[in-house]
């Protein structure tokens, strides 16, 4: 690669004017990729100029003083570090760099004694990727067409659609990665979405509709193997609920006989199950039982499946019988996510899912909200089927009171989707081939860290993009059930922020599953895969301390047999004395110490702060986002009530 300044600079510099010219008669062509000049401008791709997980910025003059230099990628915050921890009342700052307002100055903390934030899934692998690659990822945007955008779905869709041809390299991405099938390309319609979030709802609304219209039930019963990712079921009700007069309204329904049949009333409710147990029963709304595995048509149950699943990394095996009542989120259907099946489709045999939803953001950037469903023609047209039903959500969802759907968004995804494709996947210079050979790293720093470790044990490795914990039994039961969602052992411990996942069980109990050996719902640990390599190869060292000395500590965190200790002793009652609003931190702080004299008082207050902390957020989380207990729905807290950056 070359600069292009300097291409220029050297271009003009060579030619010389002779006798009668001027220097308009000067005519240079210059062919340059795009991508490199761009990516040259912006100091990134092969022209990186800020560390892994930040980026160059410059600010408007009237934000943090028209700052330029390197910001984080997550909040475009200033100083070359990503932002987690430095609003984090969990982190206690212990971040590399601190803003004063003018300038980054040095804390004097390292990778090997800051804090790391890891809840949420924000993927932070753009410097490894461009480095392994050497690509210079870069979409453009011509200005090409200045109408409304035309799309047509479903059985009303017709070539007469701006993305008729973008519609069919959605499914070429599919077939490249070796997941679906070059022979049923003709059996799927395609949708566009603002991410896989979006996609997933936009199916279980209408999967709901579509029972809605065809059934009695009103109460409508979410089928789960868990662990399972929670979606935002409540929003997709309210969707639902819309199309209320379309409901279905007959003598042999329990509504009819208070001519509610055809009211605004249906609920969603997910169902939690753990192979080995029963399966469920609900009542429908015609007043007979149905087992989650009925075959009735009447029957009150659908299905999601993620796969793989989040947070397990599980490829699950459907249980209800009718694929005409499952939906599948296909977010993490990526090579470097399907480590179950050795990071390939070889051999497998995918579930069979009216819909899947699939979405950019786990194999590029989440900050990109583009994504596309997948859904089966079979029945379009007919009223009261899946294809119809979801036709009729997503129509409604993209008017442009929502905000149609933009055509940078569709013209986006395919640009990258090209660059992914050039080269084979398995090539590990290709983008998912890279990132496949990235992931391994990461799991292999926390399996090498983790091993025979007498705390924890990772229960699922080289699987999905998510790290799931276990507490060994002679450890269970110690982790508070009021935690703010986030593991005390980790944050005391390893100074890392990440969350227990407690939502994940959807009330079925983690005991009765034999491979968890007795844990109980708070005994587990969710750490995602998406920051950079090296923040795993620290956290495997510090585990391999930890876990090899129960005395051991990390910088000035605490131990784990003073987390233990603590956590028998005094932080079970401290609990109880949170609900009193006269019991002040500074009173936690002091019992503290005066129960375990081995704190200093800083350990003291970090625990005592987080105890205070995590009541509030409990507080507050369980008042606004039950009964689904959403991922989102935990974001928008965190965000909203300063809990934070996730």
């Amino acid at each position: 690669m070359f600069s292009v300044k300097s291409f220029l600079f050297q271009a003009v510099s060579l030619w010389t004017l002779t006798a009668g010219q001027t220097c308009s008669d000067l005519n240079l062509t210059i062919y340059q990729d795009p991508a490199d000049i761009i990516s040259y401008q912006y100091k990134t791709g092969n022209y990186m100029a800020c560390p892994a997980e930040s980026q160059y910025y410059e600010y408007h003059p009237k934000v943090f003083g028209g700052y330029k230099g390197c910001v984080s990628e997550a909040g475009f915050y200033p100083c070359a570090q990503d932002n987690g921890g430095i609003t984090n009342p969990y982190l206690y700052n212990k971040t590399l760099f601190n803003w004063n307002g003018t300038a980054c100055l040095p804390t004097g903390y390292a990778l090997e004694n800051r804090t790391f934030n890891i809840g949420g899934g924000n993927p932070l692998d753009k410097f490894e990727l461009a480095k392994r690659t050497g690509l210079n990822p870069t979409v453009s945007f011509p200005f090409v067409s200045g109408p409304y955008p035309s799309y047509s779905l479903g059985a009303g869709e017709s070539t007469f659609d701006d993305t008729s041809s973008a519609k069919q390299k959605a499914y070429d991405l599919l077939t490249y990665m070796g997941g679906f099938k070059e022979a049923d390309r003709s059996k799927w319609y395609v949708g566009w979405t603002e991410g896989a979030e979006q996609g997933i709802v936009f199916t279980i609304a209408g999967m709901a509709l579509s029972i809605a219209q065809t059934t009695c039930n009103r109460n409508i019963f979410i089928f789960n193997e868990v662990p399972s990712y929670g979606h935002s079921i409540s929003e997709a009700a309210v969707w639902v609920n819309r199309q209320n007069s379309s409901f279905y309204n007959s003598t042999e329904c329990t509504c009819f006989a208070n001519n509610s049949c055809k009211q605004p009333i249906v609920i969603l409710s997910y169902v939690g199950w753990f192979p080995g147990n029963p399966l469920p029963v609900r009542t429908g709304g015609d007043g007979l039982n149905y087992t989650a595995d009925s075959n009735s048509l009447a029957s009150p149950w659908m299905e999601t499946l993620v796969y793989p699943e989040n947070p397990s990394g599980l490829l699950k095996t459907p249980v209800l019988p009718r694929a005409s009542r499952r939906v599948c989120d296909g977010c993490y259907m990526w090579n470097m996510y399907m480590g179950a099946n050795n990071f390939t489709y070889d051999g497998l045999t995918l579930p069979d899912c009216s819909s899947w939803a699939f979405a950019i953001t786990k194999a590029v950037s989440a900050s990109i909200r583009a994504g596309f469903v997948l859904f089966k023609k079979e029945g379009a047209g007919t009223n009261g089927t899946f294809p119809t039903a979801f036709t009729t959500v997503m129509n409604t969802q993209t008017s442009l009171v929502y905000g149609s759907y933009s055509q940078w968004s569709w013209m986006g995804q395919v640009q990258y989707w090209d660059i992914m494709m050039s080269r084979p996947w398995t090539d590990p210079t290709s983008w998912i081939g890279a990132y496949t050979v990235l992931m391994k790293e990461k799991w292999k720093a926390l399996d090498d860290g983790f091993k025979d470790c007498p705390v924890v044990r990772l229960t699922n490795n080289n699987q999905n993009a998510y790290a799931f914990f276990v507490h060994k039994p002679a450890y269970q039961g110690i982790q508070l059930s009021t935690s703010g969602g986030n593991s005390l052992l980790w944050q005391q411990v390893l100074g890392v922020l990440s969350p227990t996942y407690f939502g994940t069980f959807k009330g079925a109990d983690p005991k009765t599953y034999a491979p968890y050996e007795g844990a109980g719902t708070y005994d587990f640990t969710r750490v995602n895969l998406y920051r950079d390599v090296s923040v795993y190869k620290e956290i495997g060292r510090r585990a391999k301390i930890v876990c090899s000395n129960l005395d051991a500590k990390i910088g000035d965190f605490i131990s784990v047999n003073q987390y233990v200790a603590a956590n028998k002793k005094t932080t079970r009652a401290l609990r109880e004395k949170l609900e009193d609003p006269s019991h002040t931190m500074h009173h936690s702080k002091m019992m503290i110490m005066e129960n375990h004299p081995d704190f200093t008082e800083a350990q003291a207050h970090r625990m005592a702060h987080s105890l205070h902390k995590s009541f509030e957020f409990d507080k507050i989380h369980d008042a606004e986002c039950a009964p689904d207990f959403s991922m989102s729905c935990r974001v928008m807290v965190e965000r909203k009530y300063g809990f934070g950056d996730f």
